[in-house]
């Protein structure tokens, strides 16, 4: 039985609880899927793919539906997650074209998730994807991790070849690696590595794949195998490389298990942004994909499991990449939680949005309660009653000028905190 919100939240008790009660606080690890659709995975209707050991999370624990990134590509849906604020704010919009020369990435005005739960005492580990600036000064294991094992672009191949990646070496620290796993093994080992070697004190592993962004190469035959039906070669091969992300989930909850750590690790699963068309990820029901503000390119699967503690439900209001931060900080008892940040508590605050919002060049983008605007361009807007229309198929806009004013002067007030983007990037048709 999937219990109600306000029955769960009778069992969790107040903000931080659960570490009181144990004695210790809890270590926490978030995998950050890349590119996953919001119909990838079978907790969330998949029909062609097998991933057991994600729906058993969801199972186990808290399944969002209405969760979503704060854009709707990569590299600022990540700066989001680490700053726990709009990037927007600090000029973060746009992912940066490749290879780019000029400096990007998140300043060092804003302080990091990481950089916080190290001060906290938290033993602090990335594996897989960055993203989030190529400077030395940027590099994660400045900004907070203790170690850092992966890439500093934005994507990379599964499998090692002859020639250099063009989009950057495999990175263990600051050293270059050669490795001979396929990748998403390769981050599975490293982070059980990282969750042994830190299992006598509170750890937070950020887990980045960089599973199911392209390039899709074909998957080892043991994943390919199980997903023989799937007839499209392009989605057999992405359905393959979920199989190992799926794979990689499981191994982590066994490694905790083994340890004796799952009752007392939050542990979070979500994706970064929408479906990509490029990777043949589903998306479901809703509209668009990757790079639209539609919410088939922002709407993520989002789960969060504590075993033992947060009991099996679905949460429909509103949740955020962004209430990431405040909800790990809760949990490991830092207070206070900085005003700075935009995100809410998913675990302990009654109150969650009243709204969220979108900006990407021209576009607009915001939900309150059931209602999504969308605007791809000045003075066009489109309105949509989510409850009756998750496919955001019936314009309501002619119908209702009253809400589209209102949610306009919502986005408007919202817009006056933020900055000019810093850089030019990757929009529509780029």
């Amino acid at each position: 039985m999937r219990l109600s919100f306000e029955n769960a939240t009778m069992m969790l008790g107040g903000g931080g609880a659960f570490a009181q009660a144990a004695g210790k606080r809890p270590n926490i690890v978030l995998i950050l899927a890349d590119d996953l659709g919001y119909g990838d995975l079978g907790c969330y209707g998949g029909a062609d793919v097998l991933t057991p050991n994600i729906d058993r999370l969801a199972a186990e624990g808290m399944r969002f539906t209405d969760a979503y990134s704060c854009a709707p590509v990569c590299a600022p849906a990540r700066a989001g997650l680490l700053t726990g604020r709009y990037p927007q704010r600090f000029g973060f919009e746009f992912n940066p074209f490749p290879r780019r020369k000029d400096p990007w990435g998140i300043p060092d005005s804003e302080r990091l998730l990481s950089e916080d739960l190290k001060a906290a005492g938290y033993a602090t580990g990335l594996v897989g994807k960055w993203h989030l600036g190529p400077g030395a000064n940027q590099h994660p294991m400045k900004r907070g991790f203790d170690e850092f094992f992966g890439f500093i672009g934005g994507k990379h191949r599964y499998v090692e070849e002859a020639k250099k990646d063009a989009n950057g070496p495999l990175l263990r620290g600051t050293q270059e690696v050669a490795e001979k796993e396929y990748l998403t093994e390769a981050f599975t080992r490293e982070a059980c590595s990282f969750i042994e070697r830190n299992k006598a004190r509170p750890f937070f592993l950020y887990l980045a794949p960089n599973a199911v962004h392209v390039p899709l190469q074909t998957p080892p035959e043991k994943y390919l195998s199980r997903v023989k039906g799937v007839e499209d070669e392009q989605r057999r091969n992405l359905v393959g490389i979920l199989a190992a992300l799926d794979d990689q989930v499981g191994a982590v909850r066994q490694k905790l298990k083994e340890l004796g750590l799952l009752e007392n690790t939050l542990l979070v699963f979500m994706s970064d942004n929408g479906g990509a068309v490029g990777n043949k990820s589903k998306n479901g029901k809703l509209r668009g994909v990757k790079t639209d503000l539609f919410d088939g390119g922002i709407r993520v699967p989002l789960i969060v499991s504590l075993a033992g503690t947060i009991h099996a439900r679905d949460d429909q209001r509103l949740a955020s990449i962004l209430d990431l931060y405040p909800t790990f900080l809760n949990a490991a008892l830092v207070r206070p939680v900085p005003e700075r940040l935009d995100g809410a508590d998913l675990l302990f605050g009654r109150m969650r949005h009243d709204a969220l919002f979108w900006r990407y060049g021209p576009e607009k983008a915001v939900r309150s309660g059931k209602w999504k605007l969308v605007s791809l361009k000045e003075g066009s807007n489109q309105l949509f009653d989510l409850s009756v229309d998750v496919g955001e198929a019936n314009d309501l806009a002619e119908k209702e000028p009253g809400r589209v004013k209102e949610l306009m002067e919502l986005w408007k007030k919202w817009d006056e905190k933020n900055v000019e983007p810093k850089w030019a990037g990757y929009q529509k048709n780029e």
